[in-house]
């Protein structure tokens, strides 16, 4: 494992007409002290005014590609591609880091515990920055994956080779991409990872995976899916048993 300061981590956000919140976004990758980042935005043609935005708050470094997409993993997947960390991360074009100091201790507990993933916790954030949800991966463990329960996608922190061993995002999947690639990285072979108790990630309210009925409804149906694509016996009724969890989440609102 090398030395801290040499580890290069590639943050990739995915964004379409996302004027009114990149900007956040942006800052908060450029405000942490941990400084060998690459920030590759990978920007789905947007309509609005998200590219100003982007031109006129990124550095002169990140990174930026803006065309048509199959969709967010399509456009996760263009970011890990063009990407050349050793450390890759996921933040949204709405969400935000906690603090100034997240990418350096992620870095200082992979490197020490020599790490090939890391999961943490992330809040959702009310417009009012009041936390309204704790999302902890704290209870985590691969056979939750069985009741289609899977640690915060934004709170994970996997290793470059790790990701292209496990393969890339599945594009045709539009809510829960993410949780098909975590069946497939829990699965390889001497994956080395562990749960770190902190808070990365500020998410607004209203993502695509959290907004109303019709969305929960395609992601429970995704899910089911990639079990059967993956051989793993799964039911409704499984599905079902995560939202008494989610539901306790609301309640858990400190700091971690």
């Amino acid at each position: 494992m090398m030395k801290e300061n040499k580890l290069k981590v590639s943050i990739i956000t995915v964004c379409r007409n996302s004027e009114n919140a990149i900007r956040s976004c942006l800052e908060s990758v450029q405000s942490q002290s941990y400084k060998n980042i690459e920030h590759v935005i990978i920007d789905g043609a947007s309509s609005d005014g998200t590219l100003d935005v982007i031109r006129n708050t990124k550095f002169p470094d990140d990174i930026l590609i803006s065309e048509p997409d199959q969709g967010i993993y399509d456009g996760m997947n263009k970011g890990i591609e063009r990407s050349t960390g050793d450390l890759i991360c996921f933040l949204n074009s709405d969400d935000v880091y906690s603090d100034q100091d997240v990418i350096n201790d992620i870095v200082h507990q992979m490197t020490s515990k020599k790490l090939d993933a890391l999961l943490t916790d992330v809040c959702f954030v009310s417009k009012s920055g009041r936390v309204v949800r704790n999302y902890s991966a704290k209870d985590f463990t691969p056979s939750k994956l069985k009741s289609g329960w899977m640690p915060p996608h934004p709170g994970m922190f996997i290793l470059r080779q790790k990701i292209f061993e496990a393969g890339l995002f599945e594009p045709s999947y539009k809510i829960a991409g993410d949780y098909e690639f975590c069946i497939k990285l829990f699965r390889l072979p001497e994956l080395s990872w562990s749960y770190y108790s902190r808070r990365t990630v500020d998410m607004a309210l209203g993502g695509v995976s959290t907004s109303g009925l019709k969305s929960q409804y395609i992601l429970n149906c995704e899910v089911y899916r990639a079990c059967r694509q993956h051989g793993i016996d799964i039911s409704f009724l499984k599905l079902l048993m995560k939202y008494p969890r989610k539901v306790l989440e609301f309640f858990v609102t400190g700091r971690a």
